[in-house]
């Protein structure tokens, strides 16, 4: 449904709107800056939804590492309520996987732009501990999503 499949990157790679926030595939990362370069929104089925904005780094801007503003949307994540506030406070991209959001150099959200070499399992973690098993569980397909404005 107009998604391909990119040599390097090993996930499906969008080429066309999603019909719904569930269809797999996502637009290339050297498009996201053309969409918006400033903001943008990661909405999850599994941890809080949050709103960032660049401060130094960027979510949209491929391999521009360091500091990003962001706040809790929705709490998402009620097992843990000792980490309702808690966001990233930097961005390191990584060649191969894509955008790391950190605290402190420590995951909070890893996204999975290579499906080889990269594992999203320990990096959604709504504490920012990279903890294995700190998100919601029993969701029927687990997943999230990125808005750019």
């Amino acid at each position: 449904m107009g998604s391909s499949t990119n040599a390097t990157v090993k996930v499906p790679v969008s080429t066309s709107p999603p019909d719904s926030e569930e269809q797999l595939g996502a637009l290339g990362f050297n498009y996201w800056k053309l969409m918006g370069d400033n903001e943008c929104m990661v909405k999850s089925n599994i941890i809080n939804w949050i709103s960032c904005s660049q401060a130094g780094g960027s979510i949209m801007e491929e391999d521009k590492d360091g500091p990003i503003r962001c706040k809790v949307i929705k709490v998402i994540s009620t097992d843990f309520p000792e980490c309702k506030d808690v966001t990233p406070t930097e961005v390191h991209w990584h060649e191969w996987c894509g955008p790391d959001l950190q605290i402190d150099g420590t995951d909070y959200l890893q996204f999975d732009a290579n499906s080889v070499g990269c594992n999203p399992t320990c990096t959604w973690d709504p504490c920012g501990q990279g903890q294995e098993t700190r998100y919601v569980k029993g969701v029927d397909f687990p997943h999230g999503n990125v808005y750019v404005r």
